[in-house]
């Protein structure tokens, strides 16, 4: 058996296959951007997710369905989509603002930053986690 360390998305032991993530920089225009535009962009990717979301939560197991239908809530935040909305209409584009609040280095950003890879993206078709478009 070989030992990993890494960064993890979540405390606790894992045992299965493992991927090497690459250090993802993750840039972003300056703008100026189209408020309007990125406004309709983050509908449009929020319904696309809550849409993937909720047919995964159809077929999955009851526990995996509670993660899975939790995540297409959070899409559904007041608190969260008004702040980003905020930030779009400031000129920062919608993808910039999103992460605005995640530190350079957390999990999150680690992840979300491997995941815009064309390793990331990869690994998601080849798992069938997230539609392909």
């Amino acid at each position: 058996m070989k030992i990993c360390k890494g960064v993890s998305a979540s405390p606790g032991l894992v045992l299965g296959q493992v991927s090497r993530l690459e250090r993802h920089v993750e840039t972003f225009s300056t703008g100026p951007f189209d408020p309007e535009r990125e406004l309709r962009q983050l509908e449009d990717a929020v319904r696309t997710a809550q849409s993937e979301l909720d047919s995964m939560a159809e077929r999955a197991a009851s526990t995996e369905q509670a993660i899975l239908q939790f995540q297409s809530m959070m899409l559904d935040d007041e608190g969260m989509m008004n702040e980003v909305r905020f930030c779009i209409k400031a000129g920062i584009s919608a993808a910039a603002a999103i992460l605005q609040d995640s530190a350079a280095d957390s999990p999150e950003r680690r992840i979300y930053e491997w995941l815009s890879t064309d390793a990331g993206r990869s690994c998601i078709e080849h798992s069938g986690y997230v539609a392909v478009q």
